[in-house]
């Protein structure tokens, strides 16, 4: 005998759509809305505030002029609320104390820093300098104005007066002699340093104009190592 046999397998699948949709403009949902309005203010006969809310109907009226401003829909389930509430209240001026502190806190903080900055800069410029001075005017009359003191050496005087008549700003007098040499190298030595001493302030200044950041850092360090 011969058998036969027949197996079948039926699949079902389950359609589906996708729809996108695109909306020029957007869609909205729902509007609530709230509406706060000055009253009445007047002044009484004794100088006096008197507030005083707005009356019902102007109240309607404004409500019904809301509405049709921003296209209330009550199926869409949109909200109005108008109401009438003072908008400043009787406040008592501020003391001086109180209105600087404001203004402080209203200002630029990187603005105070720069300031503070240029303050700290200029104050550590004006110290190094009036040292200088100090140092300058302490230092002996041998320093200032130089002398030779070899046998048949000579003198340039800038600010002294020799018997023979005052002597010009500008003028010298030298005579030949070993120490005539010394002395003007020596003068010449001064001058030298300071117009480095002017152009190292000069550069100094620029430099905490332009970085008043690093500047502030730098004399805050000199500070600390002169304080140890």
């Amino acid at each position: 005998s011969q058998e036969r046999r027949q197996k079948e397998t039926t699949k079902y699948e389950i359609s589906k759509t996708m729809r996108a949709v695109v909306h020029d403009q957007p869609r909205i949902e729902r509007i609530s809305l709230a509406v706060m309005i000055d009253g009445i203010d007047a002044v009484t006969a004794d100088g006096k505030h008197n507030w005083r809310p707005r009356s019902a109907d102007e109240l309607d009226r404004i409500d019904k002029l809301v509405k049709t401003a921003i296209g209330y829909d009550e199926k869409r389930g949109d909200h109005v609320e108008v109401v009438s509430m003072p908008f400043i209240n009787e406040v008592e001026p501020s003391d001086g104390t109180t209105h600087t502190v404001a203004i402080a806190r209203n200002a630029d903080l990187v603005t105070l820093l720069r300031i503070v900055g240029f303050g700290v800069v200029g104050f550590g410029i004006i110290i190094l300098t009036a040292r200088s001075i100090l140092n300058a005017l302490n230092r002996p009359p041998s320093a200032v104005v130089a002398e030779s003191s070899g046998e048949g050496g000579s003198a340039i005087l800038g600010l002294a007066q020799p018997e023979g008549g005052p002597l010009g700003i500008g003028q010298d007098r030298t005579a030949d002699g070993p120490g005539g040499g010394d002395d003007r190298e020596t003068i010449q030595m001064k001058q030298v340093e300071g117009a480095m001493r002017a152009s190292s302030i000069r550069k100094v200044t620029e430099l905490a104009e332009s970085q008043p950041e690093n500047a502030l850092a730098i004399i805050r360090r000199w500070m600390a190592v002169e304080q140890g």
